[in-house]
């Protein structure tokens, strides 16, 4: 599966606590002569920054459009934070699809690509490659 048209990524909390931060940065690539070319930086396609996602919650990131750079996939590092209670469970990162930019799944909908298990407060993070 390559990257869509239209896609962005979405967070969906079942800690049992409040989800402080998650963030996504990644680096895109696709193919040119041949070979792949990575963009030269990371870019952040999802930050709940200061907007917590409550338990059984959702947050979602910047909708990206893929028309005209034409990536086919990414590496990158997703990480979230719990900072209090006595989280158990996990945060998982969706990636989701728009025909148009504008419409997109119900929450919940789409492919989850990385998952993070929190069993204490803290911050954990992992890698995500489409």
């Amino acid at each position: 599966m390559g990257l869509a048209k239209h896609y962005r990524f979405q967070v969906f909390n079942e800690t049992g606590e409040t989800l402080t931060t998650s963030d996504l940065r990644i680096i895109r690539k696709k193919l040119s002569n041949g070979q792949y070319s990575f963009e030269s930086a990371l870019a952040e396609v999802l930050s709940t920054g200061g907007d917590s996602v409550s338990n059984n919650g959702y947050g979602n990131g910047t909708a990206q459009n893929n028309d005209s750079d034409g990536y086919l996939g990414l590496d990158g590092e997703f990480e979230g934070n719990v900072g209090s209670g006595t989280p158990s469970g996990v945060v998982s990162l969706i990636y989701q699809v728009s025909p148009d930019g504008t419409n997109w799944p119900d929450n919940g909908e789409g492919w989850v690509v990385a998952v993070l298990e929190f069993s204490a407060t803290g911050t954990l993070t992992t890698a995500a490659s489409l």
